[in-house]
């Protein structure tokens, strides 16, 4: 139907058309070669009948997640299941994380029953070059396959299959052939024979990290657990959706070339004040969840002023963390304090290796919550392409 078809039929203005259209409540299509548009017809003929709604896609469609009883985000900072998590990452390891997040007891899910592993090493038939995320993805393909539970999809089986999960991240990531009983925060310190100091930041931050509500990776993983895969494909999901460029994770790759020219200038404030000067972006602030900043950024940078506020590269990255604020009023996101923390362990080159093996743990949530707690979801798309021809 055109526009003019339209309004005489609804009994409506052209602009009245306009109107329901830009709301979604009826279709359009351009005319090839032409300016104007023509309007699906049967759209027109629903509104006639008085049906009331739109035909955005979300209505015609049963959305994935609709609630989630996991992790909420406020502006003062994060919770799991109700619980402060900056006062949880204060005491509570990755490990104890889990148990609340999958509402089971710490003691039976990490106990010291370790996954099959195949006796020649997942990682013994890669290429030399293979970087760390695709090691990640390897190993756990592997060790689901030797591991015929990974496929016990009860609530018992899926936490059981997640630690081992969790766990088998955490040796691709530290270049280890076998997964630990150990906790992950000191098995990740001895495994790169870092500074035992950095222990403690480590577990702090695996708390704050484990899980930050419906990001596009968890999002992944809640379609990939949709259909009913195992643990370890649904952390697979999240791990290849993680290396998205658009990303915080995709992101980490340009904050760490800042922090090396933070780190190599004469002046640690020159990097920021000439990006500001050019009109760029300078990566590492201004979150979209926390406008007046991240909490998780500043206490994860209490933790490391007490740990190492005498240290070259803290005191160059908070000259250039001034910087900003004093330029643009942006504070520090999270990926900031996490990027100088992963150096400091000699995870220099693994930008995102952290945060990836905390959100093992999160992903697991939401691919349980998404299982058993929901029916297949069947999405239908909202068609937008071409009529078919009478």
């Amino acid at each position: 139907m055109t526009a003019e078809e339209v309004a005489d039929a609804l009994g409506v203005s052209i602009a009245t058309v306009y109107a329901y259209v830009s709301r979604g409540q009826i279709r359009s299509q351009r005319i090839p070669g032409a300016k104007s548009r023509k309007y699906w017809r049967r759209d027109v003929m629903r509104m006639l009948q008085g049906e009331k709604g739109d035909l955005s896609a979300s209505s015609l469609q049963s959305k994935l997640v609709e609630t989630t009883a996991i992790t909420l985000i406020t502006e003062q900072g994060h919770y799991y299941r109700g619980r402060p998590a900056l006062a949880l990452a204060r005491t509570e390891t990755l490990e104890s994380i889990a148990a609340l997040l999958w509402q089971a007891n710490e003691r039976e899910i990490f106990g010291g029953d370790l996954p099959r592993v195949p006796p020649d090493g997942p990682g013994a038939r890669l290429p030399d070059d293979i970087n760390p995320l695709q090691r990640a993805i390897a190993k756990l393909f592997t060790v689901e396959f030797a591991n015929p539970r990974a496929y016990d999809l009860s609530p018992a089986g899926y936490r059981r299959s997640g630690a081992d999960v969790v766990r088998c991240v955490a040796a691709a990531y530290v270049g280890a052939d076998h997964p630990s009983t150990a906790p992950v925060h000191e098995f990740l310190i001895d495994s790169l024979k870092a500074d035992p100091r950095y222990a403690d930041a480590v577990r702090h931050f695996f708390v704050l990290a484990a899980d930050h509500e419906l990001d596009p990776t968890t999002y992944a993983v809640r379609a990939a657990a949709n259909t009913g895969v195992t643990p370890y494909a649904a952390a697979i999901a999240g791990l290849v959706s993680s290396s998205g460029r658009r990303l915080i994770f995709g992101q980490s790759a340009s904050v760490a070339r800042l922090l090396d020219e933070i780190g190599a200038a004469a002046d640690p404030r020159d990097p920021i004040v000439r990006r500001v000067r050019e009109g760029k972006a300078v990566p590492g602030f201004e979150s979209k969840n926390y406008p007046d900043g991240d909490p998780r950024a500043a206490s994860l940078f209490d933790v490391l002023r007490t740990l190492c506020g005498d240290d070259p590269d803290f005191i160059r990255m908070q000259a250039a963390a001034a910087a900003v604020h004093e330029m643009t009023g942006a504070a520090p996101d999270f990926v900031l304090p996490s990027q100088l923390l992963a150096r400091k362990v000699d995870l220099r080159h693994d930008h995102s290796a952290l945060i990836r093996v905390a959100r093992v743990v999160g992903w697991i949530a939401h691919a349980m919550e998404q299982y058993h707690e929901r029916d297949l979801v069947r999405p239908h798309a909202l068609y937008a392409g071409e009529l078919p021809v009478e």
